[in-house]
This record gives structure tokens, sequence and C-alpha cells, in this order.
């Protein structure tokens, strides 16, 4: 399953204000992460992905995701077992003047299927 979020981040968001965006997802385990920032963002918006309190990506807390024109993609091995079977992306963006934009895909696999290709 794929699963495709775009969220749409206004102008003057500051960190202090970070919105926050339900991403729902059903059980089982991610297996790829893709984060596009379209061409316009200059660097001006950054996004961390939480579970919960816990900052998932970037693994290191404190730091985030900030791009332009550039598709940011990674394997991964994250378990979806237990619910709810919820992340968050915390968005802020410091243009002063635009909103801005970026997508989220999320690649997830029932657990019998990675168990397949593991054998």
């Amino acid at each position: 399953m794929i699963y495709r979020f775009s969220i749409t981040t206004p102008a003057s968001t500051t960190t202090a204000a970070k919105q926050k965006t339900i991403l729902q997802l059903a059980r089982g385990i991610i297996h790829r992460i893709e984060i596009d920032f379209p061409a316009g963002s200059m660097g001006a918006l950054h996004l961390g992905i939480y579970r919960g309190l816990h900052q998932v990506w970037p693994s290191n807390t404190g730091e985030e995701f900030s791009a332009d024109n550039r598709e940011i993609v990674f394997a991964e091995y994250y378990e979806m077992f237990w619910t709810p079977y919820i992340l968050e992306a915390h968005t802020w963006n410091e243009s002063l003047n635009n909103d801005h934009e970026l997508i989220i895909r999320i690649g997830l696999l029932q657990r019998k299927h990675v168990l397949r290709k593991i054998i």
C-alpha cells in the first residue's frame, strides 16, 4: 500500500505554532518514505514526522527535513502494529509571503508480505 499526503503550510507558520497534520495509516510495516519538496519553497518549509510525542523522522531529535525542488527518499523498517495507526507531520513555513506544499508518500506492507520477502 502506498499512502499519499499533500500538506500546504501557510506563510509565516512559526516553529512555536507548527501546523500538525494527521497521517492515518493501517496496521503494517512502513518500508519506504518519500518526501517531495516542490520547487519554490527555497528551504523555508520544514517537516518533522512524529508518533505521539516521539520524533520518528528525521531520527535525530531537534532536526527537520527542508529542501527546494528535491525529493528525499529512504528505505525504512518501522512497525505500526499498535493502535492508533497514526503519524503526525509537523510543518512550519518561514516564508513571509508564500504558502508552500510538500507531499509525503509512505509505503506500508502487511507483516506477512515482509516475511515472505525475507524468507
